[in-house]
């Protein structure tokens, strides 16, 4: 990797006397940024089957996981704050707000009754792990995160 990427943290000098403080810190960093260390989609698939997790419910558990789009499908609502509707959320979810920063205006929901009720259950069937791999460390390494989405946060059995 030609030593190219390679943290080598923050620092301060002084100069002519001057205390750090009125400089500011200076970090180092990479002057290019480059994906060629980056594994094709092939070895990233290969990776997560190597080192994916498999994932284990107590017996008595009742709650499981689900795929995204399951939930959506299945009755999640966008609600938003101050009206008594809400909006049925895309199986995509292409209609929830996007950028910006959790302002508690919106928040996702289930519907009362039977449907509400039934979509805290997951489906097991529907299950699908999600994952994000992306260059650490200046394209040092290769960070690969992975998870699986449980509908209902509630009690658990560990």
């Amino acid at each position: 990797m030609r030593g190219r990427g390679i943290g080598a943290g923050t620092f301060c000098c002084s100069v002519d006397g001057c205390p750090p403080s009125e400089q500011g810190l200076a970090c180092l960093k990479n002057v290019e940024f480059d994906l060629w260390a980056m594994p094709t989609l092939e070895q990233a698939h290969e990776l997560i089957r190597h080192y994916g997790p498999t994932v284990f419910f107590h017996p008595k558990e009742v709650y499981l996981s689900s795929s995204v789009s399951w939930y959506f499908k299945n009755g999640a609502a966008l609600c938003k704050k101050g009206e008594d509707a809400s909006e049925e959320v895309d199986s995509e979810g292409s209609n929830l707000p996007g950028g910006g920063c959790n302002d508690g205006e919106h928040w996702i929901g289930v519907p009362d009754g039977k449907s509400g009720h039934d979509i805290i259950y997951g489906d097991i069937g529907s299950v699908e792990l999600y994952a994000h791999v992306k260059q650490a460390m200046g394209g040092t390494c290769t960070d690969v995160t992975m998870w699986v989405f449980c509908p209902f946060n509630g009690p658990a059995r560990f």
